[in-house]
């Protein structure tokens, strides 16, 4: 069985300008609408070609162009390298439609980003995105997960040492407090409306549920979809899987509704 399926009805077009942005879009269909979205990887790898199931899934379902990120990686761009990149295409994009219109989506390490990049933004008293949605995201890299270790044996996806290798080369000399690296620290009073998914038996569980617990404490709109028995980031496996098509259709609803 083919676990990655691309849609033959959406492009790819690299953004003329942008270094690493590439436009997926649904073809004969418009909007005014835009996503950002940013990849997974443990912070070090990952790329277009890992990610066209997912990315013409979710232009498919959104009806918009989704613009796919190949930011700066660790180790040899350390913190904040990758979320500097993320600003700058948030601002593109946002110049580009109206930031009324700009939505971000990211999974695993690339959610860490989405919300760390929300954080940034709200911090400085800019444009935040109209909608964040994330998948199974990091949000915590203190090393204090539960669900890190407890997840262990149901997780074959997330091996722990390449995770920590990856959280280290990522963080580098940078406070792993700091909210930039790790969004469960921060503030995001009068942020968007976020939506996340995670697999309850997933090793980075609990990332999204403090998260979560976190963001209703500031009354930021928050909702949590959590799967049972799904692989990390199962939403990859778009036009494979009915849950992945599920997933990303209510994400793209997210995204893109008022």
């Amino acid at each position: 069985m083919t676990m990655h399926k691309v849609r033959r009805d959406v492009s790819f077009e690299p953004v003329a300008g942008q270094a690493g942005m590439i436009r997926v879009a649904p073809n004969g269909r418009k909007s005014g609408k835009a996503v950002l979205y940013l990849h997974g990887g443990a912070f070090m790898i990952g790329g277009l070609r890992d990610y066209k199931a997912l990315l013409s899934g979710l232009a498919h379902a959104a009806g918009c162009a989704v613009y796919f990120l190949d930011y700066r990686k660790a180790p040899e761009h350390p913190f904040p390298a990758a979320l500097n990149d993320a600003e700058a295409a948030l601002r593109f994009l946002q110049e580009a439609y109206g930031a009324a219109q700009v939505s971000v989506a990211g999974d695993s390490a690339g959610g860490c980003l989405a919300l760390a990049l929300t954080h940034r933004v709200l911090a400085k008293e800019k444009a935040a995105p109209s909608a964040v949605a994330v998948f199974s995201p990091v949000t915590d890299l203190t090393g204090r997960s539960p669900s890190f270790e407890a997840n262990a044996a149901k997780d074959a996806l997330l091996p722990r040492r390449f995770v920590l290798r990856g959280n280290a080369a990522y963080v580098g000399d940078a406070d792993p407090h700091n909210p930039e690296v790790s969004p469960l620290f921060g503030t995001f009073s009068g942020g968007p409306k976020m939506l996340f998914q995670v697999d309850k038996t997933e090793r980075l569980y609990d990332h999204s549920t403090r998260m979560v617990a976190a963001l209703q404490e500031q009354s930021v709109p928050v909702t949590l979809r959590e799967s049972d028995g799904l692989m990390h980031c199962y939403q990859m496996y778009s036009s494979v899987t009915p849950e992945a098509d599920q997933a990303l259709a209510a994400a793209a609803a997210f995204l893109t509704s008022e």
